[in-house]
């Protein structure tokens, strides 16, 4: 059985596009290099009977080496897809800490002493454990009490909040039975879902709510629709705790008022005719509310009752992205105005009902790059002021895949270089060079164009690069171009370059140099995340000539901590400023003497940045914060040890070119 040491070793392999070294592993790993070692041996001798392998190699490092693709293939396809969601679900307490929130859940008379036994550790360590507990609890307004009268630990709150948390913890449940985690039968637990009157009911009710649904032409997220079959289940297996559920008058008449109403009563017939089970009418409200804050209906502006003003907001959001981000209104179509207007109603519900939105969405940096958090901190600003709402840290990332939309061309590609290519064998042969870049550059290169030598070409400002086939002592016959040479040579079966991947590497570099100098890195000696955040608002203060009122900075740097997790994995903790936009960049890189406390690890590197005018100075910024967050454990270390930093982040690099 894989551990989790494993299981993660096996994550960083299996996503890394190249081999990686045991002293990589340990550090992303936090273990000892020969615990690496071993952990590799006990994962090959599990993993045999998959059909594949970790092999290693002196110099060279770590990598998967299949013995049975036809096995291995599809398994380790599944287990990769599990370990992803289990990040995306931020499941950052141990699986002992979800048993324990479910076992207090489950309501059944349970003492301290009662579970120190069950799981054999002493009362300090269980103490620590149910103050995570809490902590999870207190997401949903609930609390942990000891009651002296027998009853134990109980877990006190609305019925409507507890079962938004039995639901949420059914979901941890089930990811980890599927990692081999939990060992536990958790009778109890499991019996709020799958048996009701001793039926597995689960199935059928979800073919029903699919069904209803699709005649109303009503729609739910993969993810969100077994919360709403899950709900069901618990308003006929906690039937007797329906009395619990509370709603204030105004969440009533909400409800009521809503289109989604009809759609439930609808619903509830259907169960009501085939199951010959009536669901309670607190129940019918909650359904509502539940799916009001999750579903689609294409947004038709008869579906709302506030379109409108939902339209209003929307318009107001779009045009502070245009004016302040240099956003085109080219991009901007009727469709997006639509589904902005229904993520604001599914928003507002959520708010006004007091739904739980889950961890489990999508890494942002993974589709846009490290600056696309910063879009949704814009976002959760505009929905404070327009509301005095403060948003969680699970409703501001759910934004995020509409700011993607309105962001259609890839940001890497806005500086990509024009490329001119001639080959000294003709036209034909310069063809097959062009769709070799074509096919392995993507949005790395703009425009490829072909020309045969000597050919006069128009617009030549246009062209940052001439890419040939031509000995460089043959360079002569080029030189009317007036471009930078590059010899480029693709190997057979083979659409990338070295020579080019050296030119684009050292390009981006020049570039972005012009925004990182040696000025930006500074030596700290904070002793805690507050004395950082105070002192940085003082600093940045004068490092950026007065232009900013130090306490306005400070609260904006403590709100966007409160919206989006700005610690990548590598420890490097990012803090943007996004107040007001400059013509030149700033940019300053805390590193920190000692490690600070920062979300539940430690963290030395800490980037603070402001935001820009024009899409390409957000571009340069966003590779320079990028280039942070894929730096290696190691590599981090190195940059918090080093004296030259600029030589960590940009390690000099041969490229074969000539100035022309």
């Amino acid at each position: 059985m894989l551990n989790t040491t494993d299981k993660k070793i096996l994550q960083i392999i299996l996503e890394a596009e190249h081999p990686v070294t045991n002293g990589e592993l340990s550090a992303y790993c936090d273990v000892a290099v020969n615990t690496i070692r071993k952990e590799i041996v006990l994962i090959n001798k599990e993993s045999e009977k998959y059909g594949f392998r970790i092999a290693s190699r002196s110099a060279f490092g770590n990598y998967i080496e299949m013995t049975d693709p036809v096995t291995a293939e599809p398994y380790l396809s599944r287990l990769l897809a599990q370990l992803q969601r289990g990040s995306r679900m931020g499941a950052r307490y141990s699986s002992q800490v979800y048993y324990l929130t479910r076992r207090c859940l489950c309501g059944s008379r349970l003492t301290v002493e009662q579970l120190c036994r069950e799981l054999y550790c002493s009362r300090k360590l269980l103490s620590r454990d149910l103050d995570s507990v809490k902590e999870i609890l207190q997401k949903f307004n609930l609390t942990l009490v000891n009651r002296r009268n027998g009853q134990g630990l109980v877990v006190e709150g609305n019925e409507w909040m507890i079962r938004q948390c039995l639901i949420y913890q059914h979901k941890i449940y089930i990811r980890s039975v599927e990692l081999g985690e939990n060992k536990r039968a958790e009778t109890e637990f499991r019996s709020f879902f799958y048996m009701t009157d001793s039926d597995n009911f689960y199935a059928a009710m979800r073919e029903e709510l699919r069904q209803c649904l699709r005649e109303e032409n009503y729609y739910l997220p993969v993810f969100c629709f077994p919360k709403i079959v899950h709900y069901l289940l618990l308003s006929f297996s906690r039937q007797k705790k329906t009395g619990l559920v509370k709603f204030t008058d105004e969440q009533k008449k909400r409800a009521r008022n809503l289109s989604e109403y009809a759609i439930v009563q609808k619903f509830r017939s259907r169960i009501s005719h085939r199951f010959h089970k009536e669901i309670p009418n607190k129940d019918i409200l909650g359904l509502t509310m539940l799916l009001s804050s999750y579903g689609s209906s294409y947004h038709r502006p008869e579906f709302f009752y506030e379109y409108s003003q939902l339209r209003e907001e929307a318009c107001d959001f779009i045009r502070i992205l245009c004016d302040d981000w240099g956003l085109s209104e080219a991009y901007i179509n009727e469709r997006m105005y639509e589904d902005w207007i229904g993520f604001l109603y599914n928003l507002r519900n959520r708010q006004i009902f007091e739904v739980y939105m889950d961890s489990e969405s999508m890494k942002v940096s993974e589709r846009r790059g490290a600056l696309s958090p910063d879009y949704c901190i814009v976002f959760a600003r505009f929905y404070q002021e327009r509301h005095s709402v403060h948003l969680s840290r699970e409703d501001v990332p759910s934004v995020f895949p509409l700011l993607d939309q309105i962001y259609p061309e890839r940001l890497d590609s806005y500086l990509a270089p024009n490329i001119l290519v001639t080959s000294q064998y003709g036209r034909p042969q310069a063809e097959i060079l062009a769709a070799d870049i074509r096919r392995g550059y993507r949005n790395e290169v703009g425009n490829v164009a072909v020309c045969e030598i000597g050919q006069s070409i128009e617009q030549k400002q246009k062209y940052d690069l001439l890419i040939t086939d031509l000995d460089p002592e043959r360079y002569y016959h080029v030189t009317d171009y007036e471009l930078p040479v590059l010899s480029a040579r693709f190997l057979p079966g083979k659409d990338r370059s070295r020579e080019l991947d050296h030119y684009l590497e050292k390009l981006q570099c020049k570039r972005e140099k012009t925004i990182i100098t040696p000025d930006c890195f500074h030596d700290t000696d904070f002793q805690n995340k507050e004395e950082l955040l105070t002192c940085l608002a003082g600093r940045v203060t004068d490092w950026w000539h007065g232009k900013y009122n130090t306490q306005k900075l400070l609260t904006h740097l403590r709100e966007n901590d409160s919206w989006i997790q700005q610690r990548w994995e590598n420890g490097i903790v990012h803090l943007p400023v996004l107040i007001d936009a400059s013509e030149e960049q700033d940019l300053v890189i805390l590193i920190n003497k000692r490690p600070l406390p920062w979300e539940g690890n430690l963290s030395r590197i800490f980037v603070c940045y402001d935001r820009c005018r024009g899409v390409r100075k957000q571009v340069l910024l966003n590779d320079i914060l990028r280039r942070f967050e894929q730096l290696s454990p190691m590599s981090v270390n190195a940059l918090s040890e080093e004296n030259h930093p600029l030589q960590i982040l940009y390690p000099e690099q041969p490229v074969f070119m000539n100035n022309g």
